[in-house]
């Protein structure tokens, strides 16, 4: 059996990879690359999911709730969406995200104590002559690790 922590990661996964599609302009979720923190340009559409910092919370003693955050990179070619301007592109791959992550899924909802939680939304536009414009989201979720 995963641990608990692998049961989110790779739920989280799921989710992201439905960020396509018509309901999702950005088509982020075409690729989903879980721990990977290189290859943007190679890769996109794509999101990368980076679980980072993790801390545990005793109580009585004894394990408690779990808190870990992670990280979202969404990346988009601008060339593949000519009707949205640069700006527009990259509020659409934080709304798509956002949408993704933040609509109650009963399956990751399961598996938490609380979240997730979004900390932070760094957008990211092209370098001079560049294609790729993307988004970094930081969310955080409380789960406690199953009985063993």
């Amino acid at each position: 059996m995963a641990l608990r922590s692998t049961q989110i990661t790779d739920r989280l996964a799921a989710l992201l990879a439905t960020a396509k599609g018509s309901g999702y302009p950005s088509a982020v979720g075409s690729r989903v690359l879980v721990g990977q923190v290189k290859g943007a340009e190679q890769q996109a559409p794509c999101v990368f999911l980076l679980p980072e910092r993790e801390s545990e919370e005793e109580l009585y003693n004894r394990k408690g709730v779990t808190t870990r955050d992670y990280r979202l990179a969404a990346y988009a070619k601008r060339s593949a969406h000519p009707s949205l301007s640069e700006h527009a592109l990259v509020d659409q791959i934080i709304y798509d995200l956002r949408k993704v992550l933040e609509t109650r899924d009963a399956t990751l909802a399961g598996l938490l104590e609380s979240g997730p939680r979004l900390l932070q939304v760094t957008p990211g536009f092209h370098e001079d002559g560049g294609q790729i414009v993307g988004a970094a989201l930081s969310y955080q979720l409380q789960y406690r690790q199953a009985a063993s």
